[in-house]
């Protein structure tokens, strides 16, 4: 599995995917001794963001290392189902979403099919059309001088995340790709460092992911470059990082590098809200994201017009073009 921001490993490296899905899940019981937050408390804080709404479910869960009460509301007026998360611990809301009875219905025909399928389908797959090195879509920007920034805990130490669209570009494969680079921190010590090799396809709008390098470190040194690939390469071929059109339930390879990154990805909604230090967001892109190298499942979100937003327990904290 690759080493980058957009696609981290699922439940290795420095910060894991926001849910992490092991063989030996906790009671509930066991979660509510850790809750800090009563569920009567977090459920009166999730019927505040949802005036006149009913409560339809609650469930109490770990995601991405936090403690979360989870509540599905009826909308007053509306067939809609609003859910909101409440931190265990904090009581803060720290995320909503809204789906019609349609996209619910959506949602349970695709989880019923997922379940009797062996194997992952896509339903969108890279089509042959002219690539540009500098592009974007709705949540996505490739061009130079935009920047990202993350800040977060993982694992007991302060992670820092930062995402450039660098003004280099590099032939891959005979594509003339954008270049990427990714910083990640721990406690202030640098991690690691990706170069993602990009490009932007000027009929779809897809962001291709055509492959990259990756630098490990450990003490100031370089210790692996686990997760490298290319496209044209030991069979590996492009991936769409993010679709130019993005469609409810919509399956995609990121990644097609065999035996080294197979990330894959699924649209579950596009109308998500979410809280970070740099402000509020809606109508985000929320992404279902998993491998067949490796067991978990992660989510991640993107706003429009900005991008990565959310990604385990990194939260952006600034983005906009640099010099």
């Amino acid at each position: 599995m690759c080493k980058s921001a957009f696609l981290r490993p699922l439940g290795l490296g420095l910060v894991a995917g926001l849910i992490l899905v092991t063989g030996c899940e906790a009671t509930r019981e066991q979660l509510e001794r850790e809750a800090r937050i009563p569920e009567a408390e977090a459920r009166q804080t999730a019927l505040a963001r949802v005036p006149g709404g009913a409560v339809k479910e609650a469930e109490l869960e770990r995601e991405g290392g936090r403690l979360i009460w989870s509540f599905d509301l009826a909308t007053p007026g509306t067939r809609d189902v609003t859910e909101v998360l409440v931190d265990a611990v904090t009581g803060a809301v720290v995320g909503t979403d809204t789906e019609t009875p349609e996209e619910e219905a959506d949602e349970a025909v695709e989880e019923h099919v997922a379940a009797g399928r062996k194997d992952w389908e896509p339903t969108l797959s890279p089509v042959d059309e002219p690539l540009a090195s500098t592009g974007r879509n709705d949540f996505f920007i490739l061009e130079p001088g935009y920047e990202l920034a993350l800040h977060g805990r993982e694992g007991g130490k302060t992670a820092e995340l930062t995402v450039r669209v660098l003004p280099e570009t590099k032939e891959i494969n005979g594509v003339f790709t954008r270049v990427v680079e990714e910083r990640e921190t721990a406690d202030g010590e640098l991690a690691e460092v990706s170069r993602n090799f990009l490009a932007f396809g000027t009929v779809t709008g897809n962001i291709y992911y055509l492959g990259e390098e990756v630098d490990e470190y450990r003490d100031g040194r370089v210790v692996s470059h686990a997760g490298a690939w290319r496209e044209g390469t030991d069979g590996a071929r492009r991936g769409i990082l993010l679709p130019g059109r993005v469609r409810l339930g919509g399956r995609y390879y990121q990644e097609q590098a065999p035996g080294i990154a197979m990330d894959r990805a699924e649209n579950v909604s596009v109308t998500a809200t979410f809280e970070t230090p740099a402000g509020g967001f809606k109508d985000c892109l929320k992404t279902k994201e998993t491998t067949p190298l490796e067991g978990g499942t992660e989510y991640k979100l993107y706003a429009p017009g900005v991008g990565l937003i959310q990604d385990g327990d990194l939260r952006l904290v600034r983005h906009g073009f640099v010099k």
